[in-house]
């Protein structure tokens, strides 16, 4: 079993596209234009929402959880989680106490799922009859809720070779890249004028 964020494949294709799209505008755009302080702008907003959106990923194998976040990675043996929530968002207690929250899992549709029912219950323009009408958690599940269940299963199952020590290492590349598009951000507003 394996999740990325719904948004992963679009953000990984838009944001190098705009990012270029921005470049070529900046190399040939009049000066009073302030291309280079848009590229600046555009490539540090497309950099953090693909760090934050498209870089999270959750794996399930038969004897670990792997929980990638955009500044740490964890990797858990499955008979070292004592608890699995769903919801709103997908978090991990481990038997220390320590809760790991997955960023590629989250409550997806649910805000959606609340607009349709809204808009059902409301009858082309009417106010909803009640609030039971609208409720989030009437209906569907979430994708976490979903995730957190099939889990919960799996920590279950798991063969005896499913413990051992819970391994965190934080994200260095994607720290530090974060940190050089910030700079060149700044670079760009302090230089270009």
């Amino acid at each position: 079993m394996s999740s990325r964020n719904s948004a992963a494949t679009t953000l990984s294709i838009i944001a190098p596209i705009g990012v270029a799209a921005m470049f070529a505008l900046a190399l040939f755009a009049p000066e009073d234009w302030a291309a280079w302080r848009m590229f600046g702008l555009v490539s540090v907003v497309l950099w953090l929402a693909w760090a934050i959106w498209s870089w999270p990923r959750i794996d399930v194998d038969e004897t670990t959880v792997t929980v990638r976040n955009a500044l740490a990675t964890w990797r858990i043996p499955l008979h070292e989680i004592r608890d699995v929530e769903g919801g709103r968002k997908f978090t991990l207690t481990l038997t220390g106490g320590k809760k790991v929250t997955a960023a590629a899992i989250s409550g997806d549709g649910i805000a959606v799922e609340a607009w349709r029912r809204t808009d059902a219950a409301t009858q082309g323009g009417h106010f909803v009859r009640s609030a039971d009408d609208a409720r989030i958690s009437q209906g569907s599940q979430s994708a976490a809720a979903s995730w957190a269940k099939q889990l919960r299963v799996r920590v279950r199952e798991a063969p005896d070779t499913a413990r051992g020590p819970v391994i965190r290492h934080t994200n260095w590349v994607i720290v530090s890249v974060s940190f050089l598009v910030i700079a060149l951000f700044i670079a760009s507003i302090t230089i270009f004028r």
